[in-house]
């Protein structure tokens, strides 16, 4: 944000007076009203670290590089859903430093042996895959942000270390088929210029995969591939 102030040399009573100092959110970073006041910030604030401390209790099975992962990723993909849903947009400087933070700790969990090698590079062949297929949609649909393919990345990146499986699960099918139920009575609606968030939607598929491990995937593996 950025903050204005009289300039020096103008007579200034008193050098900090409310009526002197304008706070004004940086066009850079119109995301962070959505956030800040108390009646949204706050809220947001603890569902997030609610979702995280879970995420880390769901999965302490998995380890604790992998738990704390998840309940990382949970916590901030909730911060994600809120401005997503406010402002239609997912900030780069919330996004984009995720894949160097996770991608640091799958290759330290790699060295450790926290995170087996097969794991790890399902990991990332989801990430990859993920990211081209949600591109392709984004650049010959316009249907989708590249906000939303970035973040895509990072989901298919941490359910890939369940397994692939999971990866397309909470990444691309869960995702598109919360965000059709949606979409598909704004059309019948005669809405087909409607905007609405699908940021929230990835979210809530990826939060079901990470948050319901052994639920979600084995049913619809039960479902689909029997």
């Amino acid at each position: 944000m950025t903050i204005q102030i009289t300039p020096a040399g103008t007579p200034m009573p008193d050098a900090l007076a409310a009526e002197d100092v304008e706070i004004i959110p940086d066009i850079d970073e119109p995301w962070l009203p959505a956030i800040m006041s108390v009646e949204t910030g706050m809220p947001t604030a603890a569902a997030a670290l609610g979702t995280g401390m879970l995420g880390v209790w769901v999965n302490s099975g998995r380890g604790p590089l992998e738990a704390i992962m998840i309940g990382l990723l949970a916590a901030v993909l909730v911060i994600l859903a809120v401005i997503d849903w406010k402002i239609l947009r997912l900030p780069d400087p919330i996004v984009l430093p995720m894949y160097p933070v996770f991608g640091l700790a799958v290759t330290g969990g790699v060295l450790t042996g926290a995170i087996t090698g097969t794991a790890a590079l399902t990991a990332v062949i989801s990430m990859a895959g993920t990211v081209v297929i949600l591109w392709l949609v984004a650049f010959f649909t316009g249907g989708l942000g590249f906000g939303d393919v970035k973040l895509g990345g990072i989901l298919a990146l941490v359910c890939g270390l369940q397994s692939g499986y999971a990866a397309a699960l909470g990444a691309l099918i869960l995702p598109m088929v919360l965000g059709g139920v949606v979409a598909l009575p704004l059309l019948f609606l005669g809405r087909r210029k409607h905007e609405f968030a699908f940021g929230p939607y990835m979210v809530a598929g990826a939060l079901l995969i990470l948050l319901l491990p052994d639920v979600i995937e084995p049913i619809s593996r039960g479902a689909w591939m029997h």
